[in-house]
């Protein structure tokens, strides 16, 4: 592997891929391409400049340059780029979060490449540290991407990943200023009704997870708030209206309406193969709890069965028991196998898994759960559920 500065540490040392890196893996492209937000692409041009206002470029045989609003374009797949940029694709597309993001800022460094190509990887470098949940070197990379590149294509993404970076540090009146941030320049600036949207939804997002009180501490209606979120987002934003659907199913979760919770994360997973894998993710380990809730239940009911000496029935109740413990384990552990690159959705799998396997106790049940809960204080230390699987070891 070409020299490059060293990867700063990190407990996660290797992830799946990072979306964004694998999308910008051009190949043996022989010119650019954009990517626009209506799934379609311009094809064989030459970008020349982009901010967040316009992308600009050339087209064979047309003698004027041309440029599409920067809001319309999803991404851009560079034909040309350099050695460390290349490379750290290939690591990003192999699962080697912390190479692929020390190639990356090696790019950034590159005085060679255009200003928009090293935008473009320090936005890059930002993403895969965030989906690591190295959050400190996340954080300091979007404030890079602001300062070093504030009229990139980029700053609306910056602006909402450094919200993201505070949010999952637990600094939610952080996060909640970072989004209003982000909201205010979306209207000044006009990035878009879709990012004043994702500010709206991300700083609920951060109200709930600082336990529903407002800024001036009033209660907030959480599921009336996403339900709004939702309609806005609705024939704008697929991806947006969905992960306002599994928020709302977490809200009757932590309110203890499992049954509603179920409903809803079910008819999500119905649509499952045309959404986004961090909302099936989601409405996977939203459905695993309503089951792991509901087979306690059965438990505790099995348990006051036997109490009253009816042995028969309390054994018929620990079979429903142990059958919604099975349901929940296939859930959280199709998240851990099938859902990787859903970085933050892992922590959550791996300490229900865990729980499953004790509660079931089949076959090497204990170790398998030992593992699982070592993976999860490993690679997540600062989550809520790392800091648990800690203490349950």
């Amino acid at each position: 592997m070409p020299a490059s500065p060293a990867p700063r540490s990190l407990t996660v040392k290797r992830l799946p891929p990072v979306a964004l890196a694998v999308a910008l893996l051009a190949g043996a492209a022989s010119a650019d391409t954009l990517v626009l937000r209506d799934g379609t692409s311009i094809d064989g041009v030459k970008v020349t400049a982009e901010t967040w206002q316009r992308v600009e470029f050339k087209q064979p045989k047309v003698g004027t340059p041309q440029s599409r609003p920067a809001v319309e374009v999803r991404e851009v797949v560079y034909a040309s780029t350099s050695s460390d940029f290349r490379e750290g694709q290939k690591a990003a597309a192999a699962g080697d979060a912390v190479t692929a993001a020390a190639y990356f800022d090696a790019a950034v460094a590159d005085d060679k490449l255009p200003l928009f190509v090293r935008a473009t990887a320090r936005r890059l470098a930002a993403d895969l540290w965030l989906a690591a949940g190295n959050l400190v070197d996340a954080g300091e990379a979007y404030d890079d991407l602001l300062e070093t590149f504030e009229n990139s294509r980029h700053r609306p993404a910056a602006l909402a990943g450094k919200g993201q970076a505070l949010l999952q540090s637990a600094d939610f009146a952080g996060a909640r200023k970072a989004f209003e941030a982000l909201k205010a320049e979306a209207r000044d600036k006009g990035f878009g009704e879709r990012w004043e949207i994702e500010a709206d939804y991300f700083g609920l997002v951060a109200v709930v997870a600082g336990k529903l009180k407002g800024a001036d501490g009033q209660p907030v209606d959480a599921i009336a708030g996403f339900e709004a979120i939702r309609q806005r987002a609705e024939g704008k934003d697929v991806e947006l209206v969905a992960r306002c659907r599994v928020q709302i199913g977490r809200v009757h979760l932590g309110e203890g309406r499992d049954d509603a919770a179920r409903t809803l994360f079910e008819s999500i997973l119905a649509d499952r193969l045309d959404l986004p894998a961090e909302v099936v993710a989601g409405a996977y380990n939203g459905r695993g709890r309503t089951l792991f809730n509901q087979a306690s239940a059965r438990l505790d009911a099995a348990d006051a069965t036997a109490a009253r000496g009816d042995k028969a029935k309390a054994a018929a109740q620990r079979d429903e028991a142990l059958a919604l413990f099975r349901d929940a384990r296939l859930d959280f552990l199709r998240v851990f196998t099938q859902y990787g690159s859903v970085q933050g959705q892992q922590a959550e799998a791996l300490f229900w898994a865990a729980q499953c396997f004790d509660n079931i106790g089949d076959t090497d049940a204990s170790a398998r759960s030992r593992v699982l809960l070592r993976l999860c204080e490993t690679n997540y230390p600062n989550s809520p559920w790392g800091q648990r699987a800690r203490q349950s070891q």
